[in-house]
């Protein structure tokens, strides 16, 4: 079925989910939709359309579509309620030591305590653990929900640098390789955790806060120590320059005083220089 973008017309497709016995007759394929109305009138309000369209649009995904929910044995879905929920474990786009947040707020997060770094961000469902908490746990899990965004998808090495100007070439060694560590975690009053990393005397303290408006996304507030020449690398990737201080990436929108653009196409970096003290970053859908 996730191959049937790749070798079906959009509208033929829209044509026969919708009257599949009109257009060939005899088919085994049951009507769901009668009169632009489906069955199903809590989704999507019941159009037809609409319904439709989002079919396509899942399996526009092809491979990386994700089973839906109730195809596998059993499910395990994690939803925050009053408090944010976390997901240790290996999780696909975050690494081996992936650390998964779900907020009350619909917005999630991975923080890959590897490479010391913000790896994905995603809107709605969580995560689904039952893979890891049944059975003997093989294999990676990705994001439950939809948007995601890898802020680093193609790039190497830790989140925070310390770059002799903003021309260095950001290193691709492991943070461990350069004396980075990771420090765990601690929750704030409201139970959201607070990253801690440190490199000698620099040490920082990385938290996201969902924000408090009519968007979905993250105000993300890193605190840093004896942060001389010191850049935090915000997303890599196609980016485009869309106001003062605002880029997008794959939809997400990025705002921060003073960010730095740099590199060509498909490959560029954007930076903030860290300076002492609080350092604000808006992530937003």
């Amino acid at each position: 079925m996730t191959l049937m973008t790749t070798r079906l017309e959009r509208d033929w497709f829209h044509a026969y989910v919708d009257r599949p016995q009109e257009i060939r007759p005899g088919t085994r394929m049951p009507t769901a939709f009668r009169d632009g109305k489906s069955i199903l009138d809590d989704v999507l309000d019941g159009s037809a359309r609409q319904q439709i369209e989002a079919m396509w649009v899942y399996l526009s995904d092809g491979t990386k579509a994700r089973p839906p929910l109730g195809l596998q044995k059993q499910s395990m879905v994690l939803t925050a309620s009053s408090e944010p929920v976390i997901y240790r474990n290996f999780i696909e786009g975050a690494g081996a030591r992936g650390i998964g947040v779900g907020y009350p707020e619909k917005v999630n997060l991975a923080f890959d305590a590897n490479e010391l770094r913000l790896a994905l961000v995603w809107q709605d469902q969580f995560m689904d653990a039952a893979k890891h908490w049944t059975d003997r746990g093989v294999g990676f899990e990705g994001p439950l929900g939809d948007a995601v965004v890898a802020l680093v998808a193609l790039a190497k090495g830790p989140g925070v640098a310390r770059l002799k100007d903003s021309n260095e070439a950001w290193p691709n060694k492991a943070p461990r390789e350069a004396g980075w560590k990771f420090d765990g975690y601690r929750l704030d009053d409201k139970g959201r955790p607070v990253f801690l990393y440190s490199q000698g005397e620099t040490k920082v303290e990385d938290s996201f806060i969902p924000l408090g408006d009519s968007r979905k996304g993250f105000s993300r507030i890193l605190k840093i120590q004896a942060p001389v020449g010191a850049y935090l690398r915000v997303v890599s990737g196609k980016l485009e320059k869309k106001g003062t201080d605002t880029f997008e990436l794959d939809g997400l929108k990025i705002k921060s005083a003073g960010l730095l653009e740099r590199g060509e196409g498909d490959k560029k970096e954007l930076l903030l220089p860290l300076k002492e003290g609080a350092n604000t970053v808006e992530y937003a859908w």
